[in-house]
């Protein structure tokens, strides 16, 4: 049987913050469970804002050829999807609003140009991590995973809910919160599995 293939992509501009600390332990999970896994750093990434020109309209295929380009196509290949995000002002970071924006094609692929994916052996599933410095910041991820399950929809993949931990701004921050990195080790494994 061959692995399961998750792209885990970390948003923060901040190398090594918390939010990709978290990735990194989801991650550590999967990777214990089976699955092959891919982590990108969008701060290495150069993605272009959605220019709403409407050049994908017709064929479901960004115009634009950049980073972001090229890896909406390594989503289009992925088995799963691992987003991560620090919480800025009540919502995901704009790296990742960035990259979503630019998903437009698979949103006019399914329901523009009616497209239907192709078959595959495993369900689609789409995972959210993120974090943010208010210690009662609960509501503020309410924003950021409203946006990532309308992501993940276009995606035909099914949400499989969030990793989130408010009271986490200074870096490093998380590491002092061990129980929370077990939730998303445990959360990667659960993501790898059938």
């Amino acid at each position: 049987m061959t692995a399961l293939r998750i792209l885990a992509i970390t948003s923060s501009p901040r190398r090594g913050g918390n939010s990709e600390t978290m990735l990194d332990a989801v991650v550590e999970g999967a990777r214990a469970a089976g699955a092959e896994v891919e982590k990108v750093a969008l701060r290495d990434v150069a993605v272009q804002s959605c220019m709403n020109c409407g050049g994908c309209d017709r064929t479901g295929r960004c115009v634009l050829r950049d980073g972001g380009t090229e890896l909406n196509e390594r989503i289009r290949a992925a088995d799963r999807l691992i987003l991560a995000t620090p919480i800025f002002f009540g919502s995901m970071c704009a790296q990742l609003k960035t990259l979503i924006d630019r998903g437009q094609p698979f949103w006019v692929e399914k329901y523009v140009l009616k497209s239907q994916p192709e078959p595959r052996p495993v369900e689609r599933r789409g995972l959210l991590v993120a974090c943010g410095g208010f210690a009662r910041g609960e509501k503020f991820l309410a924003s950021a995973e409203a946006i990532a399950r309308v992501y993940l929809l276009c995606l035909d993949m099914r949400c499989a809910g969030s990793v989130f931990q408010p009271g986490a701004d200074a870096k490093g921050a998380i590491l002092a919160q061990p129980q929370v990195l077990d939730r998303c080790r445990a959360a990667g494994a659960e993501l790898a599995g059938p």
